[in-house]
């Protein structure tokens, strides 16, 4: 019996053991959130990112590196952890530099967390108008882009919409009339529509990862996304 009972404080000690290494290895994968003091935030949302009902917090700033369009922005997305704010994942890119619609006006929009996902939209153009947004998710322990909505267009012309969901491979596409003397609001004239259906990618990475510098040429369409 002394024999079994040992066995069985064994087996505890062992699992105690484990699961505390577990939780600590956990924990050392945040680090202290060191923001350089030159810095500037421009925005910070609250929000669940991996579906454990805590939340997240996403932090934007302008760097002091100067870009071809302007300050580059960097995004820093934290855990609490024992009360703290710890730094989880950084990413570069996705927020487009401070400049980037031009010499004076920047094109960032906002940056939301919704349904565990990042949401980050841009916007601009004088007359062609354009719109980005683009949807990020954690995929085994790494961030990356599932969807994109890009809207492009002239006022009182015309307006085009590409959906482009990544993870089946397949792009909604509409063009519309914009009748803006004679058509109620949400009832343009559609002009084209078609869904087109791609060879699956791999998933491009959050971290990285730069709106605008990317597309996908569909030859039978005749069609080029830039995304």
């Amino acid at each position: 019996m002394k024999l079994k009972h040992i066995y069985i404080i064994a087996i505890i000690l062992i699992t105690v053991s484990c699961n505390n290494k577990g939780k600590k290895d956990d924990i050392e994968k945040y680090s202290d959130l060191v923001i350089p003091g030159n810095y500037t935030k421009l925005t910070e949302v609250l929000g669940d990112l991996d579906n454990d009902k805590v939340d997240e917090k996403i932090l934007v700033y302008n760097t002091d590196v100067e870009g071809d369009l302007g300050l580059e922005r960097i995004i820093y997305i934290c855990k609490e952890i024992n009360g703290q704010w710890k730094l989880w994942k950084t990413a570069k890119g996705p927020v487009l530099q401070s400049k980037s619609d031009g010499h004076f006006s920047d094109s960032f929009d906002g940056i939301v967390i919704e349904n565990n996902k990042i949401y980050i939209s841009h916007t601009g153009g004088m007359t062609l108008k354009w719109y980005y947004n683009h949807c990020y998710k954690l995929i085994d322990d790494e961030f990356r882009l599932t969807k994109v909505v890009v809207d492009k267009g002239i006022p009182c012309e015309y307006w085009e919409t590409y959906i482009y969901d990544l993870v089946s491979a397949k792009i909604n596409y509409e063009k519309v009339l914009d009748d803006c003397e004679n058509t109620l609001i949400n009832q343009n004239k559609p002009l084209a529509k078609k869904e087109i259906h791609l060879e699956k990618q791999e998933l491009p990475l959050m971290y990285d990862f730069v709106p605008g510098e990317n597309n996908i040429t569909v030859d039978l369409d005749d069609l080029t996304v830039y995304y």
